[in-house]
């Protein structure tokens, strides 16, 4: 008698309990840049969605832009033995440490955009940023067949030469303009990517090349700051192309101040680093998208003012055609 109580308590208890019988999902932990600009938390509401999609614990905290943070806020989820570890880095090159001691503890680490600064990661998902080069500068090319430029000069606005990976897209579009025979005649770095480096950078272009024809820059917001510069120096005729679309840039767009702009769907780039870890956990064949690393590219999408909706709510925010409004 006292046994079968004896039994009867247990299987209550575990019933009760629900889950206690049953096994516990793996967790994946997401070390983010920081959730207090748009593009990313539209990436990390895109790893929180894969890994509820996909059967995933999740965990998240935001270093805030900080490497040192960075370090530490990974550190701690290695400690906590999570099953996989996917990182938007502050600084690529202090990655290292992080990636030597998750492997050390046969944790797989995922790059979420930013470079890997040359580490043995597991996989690098990010912006296939030449490509989105290489849709703004033929845009301009078509705009050019619609109405004749004032010369055949361009120039660009890069980003600061530590964000590698950013630079293809000024790579890219020189390419495709001096192909169709534009010549770069400046070609510059705004090391801290805002709108007044923007608007100094072509301020000194122009006082070196009043006629250009064509800017591209590496983000909208140095977009904003050259399309306001060439306003103010009383041009009309000059197109200027942004990389981003971000609020800025959307609404620079929309009001003809900006030619275009790319949208790189961070929301995808999310999505995509957990789908990656979860080949890699359970032990699937990734196809990279080249053959001498460990990328996988996220096509970006151009922008130009027929494409803006009126509504912020509806706006693209994957290649799947979520919108913002739809977005968890």
């Amino acid at each position: 008698m006292k046994r079968a109580a004896a039994l009867f308590l247990i299987l209550a208890v575990l019933m009760a309990g629900g889950g206690v019988v049953a096994e516990e999902k793996p967790t994946i932990a997401y070390s983010t840049l920081g959730v207090d600009s748009d593009y990313w938390y539209i990436m990390e509401r895109g790893v929180a969605q894969a890994c509820e999609d996909l059967g995933y614990n999740y965990l998240m905290q935001s270093h805030n832009n900080d490497e040192t943070l960075m370090v530490s806020t990974c550190q701690n989820f290695i400690q906590q033995n999570v099953a996989g570890l996917i990182v938007s880095p502050s600084k690529p090159e202090a990655l290292g440490p992080v990636v030597a001691a998750a492997h050390a503890s046969g944790i797989p680490v995922v790059v979420g955009d930013m470079g890997d600064g040359g580490t043995d990661d597991d996989g690098l998902v990010l912006s296939d940023n030449y490509g989105g080069g290489v849709l703004s500068a033929n845009y301009i090319l078509g705009l050019f067949e619609e109405e004749a430029p004032a010369s055949n000069k361009i120039a660009v606005i890069r980003l600061n030469p530590e964000a590698e990976i950013s630079q293809l897209r000024c790579d890219s579009a020189i390419d495709v303009m001096t192909a169709a025979g534009y010549e770069c005649v400046a070609d510059i770095f705004a090391s801290t990517g805002t709108t007044e480096e923007g608007y100094k950078c072509m301020q000194d272009i122009l006082a070196a090349h009043p006629d250009i024809a064509a800017v591209f820059c590496g983000n909208d917001r140095e977009a904003v700051g050259a399309a306001q510069a060439i306003a103010d120096a009383g041009l009309t005729n000059v197109k200027v192309a942004g990389f981003d679309a971000d609020e800025s840039g959307i609404e620079a767009v929309r009001i003809g101040h900006l030619a275009c702009t790319v949208q790189q769907f961070s929301y995808d780039i999310g999505y995509q680093c957990v789908v990656l870890m979860d080949k890699l956990l359970r032990g699937e064949a990734v196809e990279y998208s080249g053959t001498d690393n460990k990328e996988i590219l996220v096509p970006c999408a151009l922008v130009t003012k027929e494409d803006i909706p009126e509504n912020s709510d509806d706006q693209v925010i994957s290649s799947t055609g979520l919108t913002r409004g739809e977005m968890n």
